[in-house]
């Protein structure tokens, strides 16, 4: 059963070790900012920010603080790092002529892919037929103009394609807007390739793509893939992993494995059967605590509680499935006064009579006490009139105070002897109840110490809350909690001191 606490807890810098955040399928109702959980649908921790539920672990989120890196010095950066607002500015080191006009120009390439310097066109580029330069091949290197199977780059498609038949024909080609731009599509041995490639920007692809495997911790924009991904995950170290279900048919495995085993591993039961040592249920966890493995059981928290209550031999009330009463059953027995009665083992009177008995009446004409187990007798017989007196065989010394005394008792029940007065606990209780608004209760205890021991628990659920609670004086304590109880809770106070 969770304790409830009604007011924050302050761990003083102490860490908070082998804790696991609260598992629920679904968010919770009447969430406060703040709050957190683990989901046991998307296998995440989730957080509310006030407003909404926001997931971690998504990508989402406020960025703090943006620095940019210049690496090999090919760009120059300002205004980097950005804690909270502001612009950084990223240009190109070098610096060469603009060329306006389109054609094929001889160029130097840095390693990064950059222009550095560029030549004199070797020729132009036209929109017509006649004005277009080859594309590149060994079977038309010498070629005057495009053929029909050259390929070049059409720039309102984005991609490498032969010429429109239009384009070859005596009257002069117009492809509209843009034009075909100079460029062949060609292999390293400069073979024209009529294959298709996704543009560089915003690219849609299809069937399995690959791309190369970042170095394990790379923090950069390059693709992660997702061998890199699941690397990244089963490093974590501590943190919750689901591995799947287990036992039963569809399963990710029949029984918690015993090797190749990390911490943080998790397992949700799919059959209802021993695991572990553990008799579990469908939906309880299983979690890694170290690579031994050491098993740790998490139940899922449906237990059913009492459905029915039966009364017994003796009661009356039947079984009882939402609410009744449960009461002595009648024994038959007329209220009255009798010298005889029949009792059964549950201590009721099953039957009754009256045995006749008399008050015997007359004169005493002797009278003898005798003095047996700690008692004296003197004075007796008595014939006819006189005082017989009895007294105890031991003494004490008097006692006047009412105090609680640890006492010693001969064989007879008399007290013998007795030691110092002792402190006796006495209780106090008292029921507060909430208003919507009262935060701080005064409880008048009138214990006459600050020495007191004070419990409050829930009246409805019986439970114990955690709350503040100050001892204001010898007789009065303040009972405090973080928000208002509503009128419909009470809570009771015991104090003991």
């Amino acid at each position: 059963m969770a304790k409830k606490f009604l007011v924050d807890i302050d761990l003083n810098k102490n860490e908070l070790q082998n804790a696991i955040v609260q598992n629920l399928a679904t968010d919770p109702n009447s969430p406060v900012k703040g709050q957190m959980y683990f989901n046991t649908t998307s296998n995440r921790f989730r957080i509310y920010d006030g407003t909404v539920w926001e997931e971690l672990g998504t990508g989402t989120g406020t960025v703090t603080s943006v620095g940019i890196l210049n690496e090999d010095g090919s760009l120059t950066v300002s205004g980097s790092p950005i804690t909270k607002s502001g612009n950084i500015t990223v240009a190109h080191t070098n610096s060469i002529e603009a060329k306006e006009e389109q054609g094929i120009y001889p160029v130097a390439i840095d390693k990064n892919g950059h222009i550095t310097a560029v030549g004199e066109a070797l020729t132009t580029v036209s929109k017509t037929k006649e004005g277009l330069i080859p594309a590149f091949s060994e079977e038309n290197k010498d070629a005057a103009k495009v053929t029909e199977t050259d390929y070049v780059y059409e720039a309102v498609s984005g991609k490498y394609k032969q010429l429109p038949e239009e384009a070859f024909k005596d009257t002069t080609y117009e492809d509209g807007e843009t034009g075909f731009v100079q460029k062949a599509k060609q292999d390293q041995n400069g073979n024209v390739i009529d294959t298709y490639y996704a543009p560089i920007e915003s690219p849609t692809l299809t069937g399995t793509p690959k791309a190369p495997k970042a170095a394990s911790g790379d923090n950069s924009d390059q693709i992660a893939t997702t061998s890199f991904v699941t690397e990244a995950v089963s490093g974590v170290v501590g943190a919750m992993h689901f591995k799947g279900t287990v036992g039963g048919d569809g399963a990710t495995v029949t029984e918690l494995p015993s090797e190749d085993v990390k911490a943080g591993d998790t397992y949700k039961v799919a059959e209802a059967g021993g695991y572990d040592s553990k008799q579990a249920k469908v939906g309880d966890l299983f979690i890694a605590q170290d690579e031994t493995p050491t098993w740790v059981y998490v139940p899922s928290g449906d237990e059913t509680g009492i459905t029915s209550i039966t009364a017994g031999e003796g009661l009356t009330g039947g079984t009882i499935t939402s609410t009744g009463t449960i009461a002595l059953d009648e024994s038959g027995v007329e209220a009255g006064e009798y010298q005889g009665l029949t009792i059964d083992k549950h201590g009721r009177v099953t039957a009754a009579e009256d045995k006749g008995y008399t008050t015997n009446t007359g004169t005493v004409t002797s009278v003898t006490i005798t003095g047996e187990k700690g008692i004296t007798a003197t004075g007796d017989p008595i014939t006819a009139e006189g005082t017989i007196t009895v007294g105890h065989t031991n003494e004490i010394t008097e006692q006047q105070t009412q105090a609680v005394y640890p006492i010693a008792i001969d064989t007879y029940g008399h007290i013998t002897g007795y030691g110092e007065a002792v402190e006796v606990i006495k209780k106090y209780t008292e029921t507060i109840t909430g208003d919507d608004d009262t935060t701080e209760f005064t409880v008048t205890h009138s214990l006459g110490t600050k020495d007191v021991t004070i419990q409050i628990y829930d009246t409805t659920t019986n439970e114990d809350v955690i709350v503040d609670t100050t001892r204001t004086d010898e007789n009065t304590v303040k009972v405090s909690f973080a928000s208002a109880p509503s009128s419909e809770q009470s809570y009771q106070v015991v104090i003991i001191g």
